[in-house]
């Protein structure tokens, strides 16, 4: 997949669409439904023939097989029956519209199966320039074009380097080659002074890496601050003290809009501020989930200076964090 500006994020990024430019984070944001497994609202990893969605967790998420009783991957869940990804393909196997043989279903066209082999000839066709019966690379005014037909096409001399090479992107209307398009990208930051990759355009005129990009954004966006920083300190907390396993990402820990709404804008602008948990990382225990979403619970979380925080460092009493604990099992009794 090509680089492209995201319209969203105005980074400089693998773009996940082309109608709109998306990258695959703004792509993700937009493109969320209710998973059939967790019914929790996230971005879709997987889409079943009958139109309900899988999130990554649960595509990725371990159990036993409904079938063949084996602890894998379950790929398909419903009213209790899990099935593996070799199972959910024997499940899905109908006879194909086409040659009428019983294989797995590839595609569906106006609701009739087609097996593999069947959708790999219907991508096929006569390229106009070769005369041969290949898989369509892409579709031009004079008919399709095959693959290897498609790089001889690309072939010519790069406005840049003058060189004979694949042109296959382009700088300011002239087709270039792909090295001279990623020197093409790079610019003194006017931030870091570094010659570098631009990410962006900056205020001034000039533009920003992707690291300055950052950065400032961190000194505008106080939103943007304060989900870095707890995407940070949460990575930096399960490093730490999650002895053995695996947990799911920071957004099914931590809500952020509510630490949004709790913090606000960091005093002074941030710059001698850190996210302090009231009661530290060190109380709470890392093997139980419940305590792992009450450590970053807004009621945890405040703005403290630097200094005053790594004097702080570990310290907490005992007493009021079991006060605490109880507290929020009363006030988030579904948590």
């Amino acid at each position: 997949m090509s680089k492209d500006m995201c319209s969203e994020c105005h980074c400089f990024k693998r773009v996940a669409s082309r109608n709109p430019i998306l990258c695959f984070n703004c792509y993700g944001k937009k493109h969320k439904e209710e998973c059939c497994i967790c019914h929790n609202i996230r971005t879709i990893n997987v889409r079943n023939l009958d139109g309900t969605v899988i999130c990554q967790e649960c595509n990725r998420r371990k159990d036993v097989c409904s079938h063949c009783g084996k602890t894998k991957i379950i790929k398909f869940s419903d009213n209790g029956v899990k099935l593996c990804g070799n199972c959910r393909s024997k499940d899905r196997k109908e006879a194909c519209s086409i040659c009428q043989v019983v294989r797995v279903v590839a595609a569906r066209n106006e609701e009739k199966p087609i097996c593999g082999e069947c959708y790999k000839e219907l991508n096929k066709d006569i390229c106009y320039i070769c005369g041969k019966n290949k898989k369509i690379k892409a579709r031009k005014e004079d008919g399709v074009v095959c693959e290897a037909c498609w790089k001889g096409l690309n072939v010519g001399i790069c406005g840049i380097c003058k060189e004979e090479k694949s042109l296959n992107n382009t700088v300011n209307e002239i087709k270039v080659c792909v090295s001279c398009y990623h020197k093409s990208r790079k610019a003194v930051c006017e931030r870091c002074k570094k010659y570098k990759i631009i990410c962006v355009k900056g205020n001034g005129g000039g533009f920003l890496c992707s690291y300055c990009y950052g950065v400032n954004r961190m000194k505008i966006d106080y939103k943007y601050r304060i989900k870095i920083l707890l995407r940070k300190s949460f990575g930096s907390g399960i490093k730490k003290y999650l002895k053995s396993g695996q947990i799911g990402e920071s957004s099914k820990y931590i809500d952020y809009e509510k630490c949004f709404e709790h913090l606000g804008p960091p005093p002074n602008d941030g710059e001698s501020y850190h996210i302090d948990h009231i009661f530290p990382l060190v109380a709470f225990d890392f093997s139980n989930d419940w305590e792992i979403k009450i450590a970053w619970l807004p009621e945890n979380l405040r703005w403290l200076k630097i200094k005053d925080n790594l004097i702080k460092s570990g310290k907490y009493n005992i007493e009021h964090f079991e006060k605490f604990k109880n507290d929020m099992r009363m006030k988030y009794p579904g948590l």
